[in-house]
């Protein structure tokens, strides 16, 4: 069964959040559409930064969430992926995963 293009676009995708926004690498919003773009040839322009758009807004929500649950001594990854994961696209749920994974281990080392 071959999967989605979008499922590879959105994995790519929190691969290049991951970077830019967690690791501070390609320097620009630009340069990391740029970078994605390369990555996953046969998305469009729109695609791409619709795809970076909703995982930048996941990071963003994952960060605070995580902050918020290790602050209270609860940090659970399956409840936050669960909180995370909440009426999204299934073929979402791996990206989101990998952002979550990512911030915790920072968060947590």
């Amino acid at each position: 069964m071959e999967l989605p293009a979008r499922f590879d676009l959105f994995n790519v995708a929190a691969d290049v959040i991951i970077r830019f926004r967690g690791q501070g690498a390609y320097k620009s919003r630009k340069n990391a559409l740029l970078a994605l773009s390369r990555r996953v040839p046969d998305a469009t322009e729109q695609d791409c930064e619709t795809a970076f758009e909703f995982l930048s807004a996941r990071f963003n929500a994952a960060n605070e969430l995580v902050i918020e649950c290790n602050a209270k001594g609860r940090l659970s990854f399956d409840e936050c992926q669960q909180a995370l994961s909440f009426n999204t696209p299934p073929y979402t749920w791996k990206s989101i995963h990998d952002i979550l994974a990512w911030l915790i281990y920072y968060q947590t080392r």
